[in-house]
């Protein structure tokens, strides 16, 4: 049985914890917040904390990451460092996706990918990198630490030059609050393509290492500027 943080509240169309929920508002109305297909119910059971389930697998689109199965990080870290052409094809398969997005009466966006890998036996094999909101990342740091994995949602973003370095920094707050940041060699400047000036939030997708750093912060190690998807 899977089991969530968040639902999707499908009258008002935007995501819901569990503080927020209502019986008497919520009950029969929340889906799944990455397919919006599969119903939800929460579970409340003694001495441990609440949380929302789907009551079978194949509920979900199959497009879901809750129905997918996650990739080892071992394994695409040995495609991501291999120079084989045919691992970079399958890392770009990987990270291929049809992004659907539905704005809320918060304006957020929410997002689903769509990946099919081959194995090599040539048939297709459902696999997903694991990927996380950036409104989840701290709460699941410990376990995505040294791994590659995708962060998604919206954010404020922020470039910042840091000259006596030679690079650029880009930085994900929500609500004024540092998240993350993804640091960007003098290689990787010179292939980023600038947001327009904009005090909003954009949705984004991004994919690389997440590591941290003396000082507690955390920041996406990225091998291409191809790896970050404004939205």
């Amino acid at each position: 049985m899977a089991t969530f943080e968040n639902a999707f509240y499908k009258q008002d169309k935007l995501n819901i914890d569990i503080k927020t929920y209502n019986d008497k508002a919520h009950k029969g109305n929340i889906y799944c917040p990455e397919c919006f297909l599969a119903p939800l119910h929460i579970v409340r059971k003694e001495k441990k904390v609440p949380y929302f389930a789907s009551n079978r697998k194949d509920e979900h689109n199959t497009d879901c990451q809750h129905y997918e199965e996650f990739i080892t990080n071992k394994k695409i870290t040995k495609l991501v460092d291999s120079k084989d052409i045919e691992d970079a094809k399958r890392i770009n398969l990987l990270l291929e996706k049809d992004i659907i997005k539905k704005e809320t009466k918060t304006s957020t966006k929410t997002l689903t990918t769509r990946r099919k890998t081959k194995n090599n036996t040539n048939t297709y094999k459902q696999e997903s990198i694991q990927r996380v909101s950036i409104k989840n990342l701290y709460k699941k740091k410990e376990s995505l630490l040294n791994n590659y994995i995708i962060i998604w949602g919206e954010a404020k973003i922020e470039s910042k030059t840091i000259k006596e370095n030679n690079f650029k920094s880009l930085i994900f707050r929500i609500d004024e609050k540092f998240r993350f940041s993804i640091p960007l060699t003098k290689n990787l400047i010179k292939y980023y393509k600038e947001l327009s000036s904009n005090p909003t939030n954009t949705g984004f997708a991004v994919f690389g290492l997440l590591q941290e750093n003396n000082k507690g912060f955390l920041n996406l190690k990225i091998r291409t500027t191809k790896h970050i998807n404004y939205l």
